[in-house]
């Protein structure tokens, strides 16, 4: 059993505090958990939670065991905060992390709840600092800017609330909450929970008789005579609970199996950490993978952190917000996969190996300069491409931005000659990346190979952009233009061109509402011919209506065909039939009637274009909106242009006074040749001319 969970685990809650706290201190965080997010008033009711005797909860552990000083198994992690600041003033600070030793804890879940009670009871210099503005509840004159409180008890607030009662009784009765008070000092009154915490240490079987007897502490707390009762009572209380709190942990053993069974171990190690549930999320092997690439930073943590969002932000500047964080860290290890490991990606094993991980930070943080103008470059193209507009696979643009750090980043820099042969090889090589970006993006998306099998895709990918790289330090003539050429034939095999026509020649919609499938395909379609492309951009304004609309619709409007159109067909060719007997039967050239319903929606009879009507829930023909346009009512020239650019004719503009075999056929036609330019397109034939 690779996974060996032990419950049997009843910890004292004061134990597992110790662990987490001091220089000797076993318990770490793991790096890639999200921050403490907690407030002051969340720990206080933990805290009443504790003195009210109701459950804490359990949390579950990772025994982590090295096997050298080398052996860097396990995760980035960290020591519990001592102070925590949320104020950008002050940084939070851990308690002193020394060389974990050969036998160390991660806390996997629980670390808000173990967090809270160090700051509240574990450690006496813990603190939490917050602006002044931010603070619900603290006793402190300042009004501006960070306040650094810690958590006290009022002690003379619950004297003054026994009313003859035991400290214990009014605590079973309001709860510890009301006496607790986040204070920047120690007011007359006040004693540091903390305090009290650690002076039971030891010492929680005492009984309240026992402590009556310590003058030492009585002194050391300054109690007078009229209240050494009700301190020690306190005490008791105080002392009861870190004996009789029991705190249930599931822990994941340590490996100990056979060397050959690590892998197995890690992988079924990082699939529980990528199913743990953070606020409401799981973890991402992206996160695991992040927390290496700061951990082993060349130039330190904080400037990882300022790197990666500097590149994040610049990504997301080009292309909407498109990425994440998770994207950022895919895209950087794609990069180094393809470049420093012969092709291969990283693995879920290799995520808990330090010595196989740890490389990717120190090859990413070494060219992060070069992955930055490279990855702006590229983008650069894409954003003058507004491909964007109409895909949003980040698995394509990683792709491409990958090729064009390792290609063709690479070989423009390289162009050389006179000024102006520069300029124009320069000119033609952004154009051809371009054309590159088009065909590899729409492509590599018709495939669907990004939806049906996008690992593994990945990982071919990752390969033959290795062997290109191999090609590239193998030709040493450097004809960049023809490198690149040969670069899109790996990419976009023969293979993947295939799966992209057999989706663009079988693609069909029956129901109105599903058009939008052809969106991608028309986008492409209309930027095809310049012509038509200039006619396409011509917006379809009515009168009184401003506001238009991108969108896939008929050309013969929907509700036109199914009621003026192919009902009276259907009449026609089924001469005799009573109309109630109709529901059956279909027209001519048809096979059934859903297929006569359906052939509407053929992509044929689809355009793209900028409007501010819907064709296809009105009876109208298209002729009678248009006419009503003012750029074609002054220039009747300028529709047709429009007419025959856009593959229409009056079959399909003004079907009221055409054959139902002419509409049938116009669709057929103008489907046709629509699935024809774009397989050219795929094949590399017909390129965009916007």
């Amino acid at each position: 059993m690779l996974i060996d969970y032990s419950n049997e685990n009843q910890r004292k809650l004061a134990d597992v505090l110790k662990n987490a706290v001091g220089s000797m201190s076993n318990h770490v965080i793991p790096d890639l958990q999200r921050p403490y997010v907690w407030k002051p008033d969340q720990i206080i009711l933990l805290v009443d939670s504790l003195f009210r005797r109701w459950p804490f909860g359990s949390i579950l552990t990772w025994l982590v065991k090295t096997q050298s000083e080398q052996d860097e198994f396990g995760i980035p992690n960290r020591a519990f905060y001592r102070n925590v600041s949320r104020s950008d003033s002050l940084n939070s600070e851990t308690f002193g992390k020394t060389q974990p030793p050969a036998t160390y804890t991660m806390v996997l879940d629980g670390q808000q709840r173990l967090q809270s009670l160090i700051l509240a009871l574990a450690s006496e210099d813990s603190s939490f600092t917050m602006d002044a503005e931010s603070w619900d509840s603290v006793d402190s004159e300042i009004r501006k800017g960070p306040i650094t409180a810690r958590l006290y008890i009022d002690f003379s607030l619950l004297k003054d609330s026994l009313n003859g009662k035991s400290v214990t009784k009014i605590v079973e009765a309001n709860g510890i909450a009301p006496f607790l008070k986040w204070s920047d000092q120690c007011k007359p009154g006040y004693i540091l929970l903390a305090k009290l915490w650690n002076e039971t240490d030891g010492k929680e079987t005492r009984s309240t008789d026992d402590w009556n007897e310590d003058e030492d502490v009585f002194e050391k707390y300054s109690i007078n005579e009229d209240n050494k009762k009700t301190f020690a009572q306190l005490l008791y209380l105080i002392g009861s609970i870190r004996k009789d709190t029991i705190v249930p942990v599931l822990e994941i053993k340590a490996f100990g199996e056979s060397p050959s069974q690590r892998d197995n171990y890690n992988d079924a190690i990082v699939n529980i950490f990528t199913r743990l549930n953070t606020a409401g999320r799981t973890l991402s092997k992206e996160e695991i993978t992040l927390a290496w690439l700061k951990s082993g930073w060349v130039t330190g943590r904080e400037d990882a952190g300022r790197q990666l969002a500097e590149l994040l932000d610049l990504i997301n500047g080009k292309t909407n917000n498109l990425f994440v964080m998770d994207d950022l860290v895919r895209y950087l290890s794609f990069i180094w996969g393809v470049l420093a490991n012969e092709g291969k990606l990283i693995e879920s094993q290799d995520l808990l190996n330090g010595a196989k991980i740890k490389p990717i930070a120190k090859f990413i943080s070494e060219k992060i300069e070069d992955i930055t103008i490279a990855t702006e470059n590229a983008l650069n193209i894409v954003e003058q491409s507004k491909v964007l507009e109409e895909s949003s696979s980040k698995n394509s643009l990683i792709t491409y931005m990958m090729w064009f750090y390792i290609i063709a980043n690479d070989s423009r820099s390289n162009i050389s000659g006179r000024v102006v042969e520069r300029t124009n090889a320069e000119k033609d090589f952004d154009e051809y990346c371009e054309q590159f970006l088009n065909r590899w993006v729409f492509t590599s998306q018709w495939s669907g190979e990004w939806n049906s099998n996008a690992q593994t895709f990945f990982l071919d990918l990752a390969k033959k952009l290795n062997e290109i790289c191999k090609k590239i330090s193998e030709d040493h003539r450097r004809d960049y233009l023809n490198l690149v050429k040969t670069t899109e034939q790996m990419l976009i095999s023969d293979a993947l061109k295939q799966k992209a026509k057999d989706r663009i020649n079988t693609i069909a919609v029956r129901k109105r509402k599903q058009v939008s499938q052809y969106r991608s395909l028309l986008w492409i379609w209309h930027r095809l011919d310049k012509n038509r492309w200039d006619n396409s951009t011509i917006q379809l304004i009515l009168p009184r209506k401003r506001a238009v609309k991108l969108e896939v619709d008929h050309t013969v409007a929907y509700k036109k065909w199914m009621e003026d159109i192919l009902i009276p067909q259907i009449v026609t060719d089924n001469p005799g039939i009573p109309e109630s007997a109709l529901s059956g039967c279909f027209p001519h050239g048809f096979s059934s009637r859903p297929d006569a319903e359906a052939f509407i929606n053929t992509l044929g009879n689809m355009s793209l274009l900028n409007k501010s009507f819907n064709s296809s829930k009105d009876k109208k023909d298209m002729k009678d909106f248009v006419d009503q346009i003012k750029d074609f009512r002054q220039n009747p020239a300028l529709y047709s242009q429009w007419e025959a650019s856009l593959i229409f004719n009056s079959s399909l503009t003004s079907p009221s006074t055409a054959s139902f075999d002419d509409i049938v056929n116009a669709i057929k036609d103008r489907d046709r040749l629509i699935r024809g330019e774009l397989l050219d397109f795929v094949d590399g034939s017909k390129v965009r001319c916007d």
